[in-house]
């Protein structure tokens, strides 16, 4: 299944995203970790080990332990193959063929190599 190509509008999107994701992620990090700190506070418990255990223990609540593949089976930790089949699935989600005309792109950027820079580099890459 050939996915339509991602556009600029499409990745700024996940940027917001990703970018909303990362700081709705560490406010739940942040408001953990002051409910526990009030919670140990108000308790005048001076076992921190036990706080930290339980942050620890929600933590690995939040973890994927299983995921289905494409096939409809279930990939768990025990497998190994986890990481593999997610690095795999969001590799083929945003492989697209791209633009292969830069000139448009490349028109609005200013140089900064000059003709003589630019064949003194040209010479070194070739090794004359």
């Amino acid at each position: 299944m050939q996915l339509p190509a991602f556009s600029q509008e499409d990745f700024e999107r996940e940027k917001c995203i990703l970018n909303e994701l990362e700081i709705t992620m560490l406010r739940e990090e942040m408001n953990l970790h002051q409910r526990f700190r009030l919670n140990w506070i108000q308790s005048r418990d001076k076992n921190y080990a036990f706080f930290h255990a339980t942050l620890i223990q929600r933590r690995q609540c939040n973890q994927l332990s299983k995921i289905k593949d494409r096939d409809g089976n279930w990939i768990s930790e025990e497998d190994a193959e986890i990481n593999t089949h997610l690095k795999d699935f969001f590799s083929d989600l945003f492989k697209s063929p791209g633009p292969t005309d830069f000139r448009s792109i490349l028109g609005k950027v200013d140089r900064c190599i000059t003709t003589y820079m630019n064949n003194g580099l040209i010479r070194v890459r070739r090794g004359g």
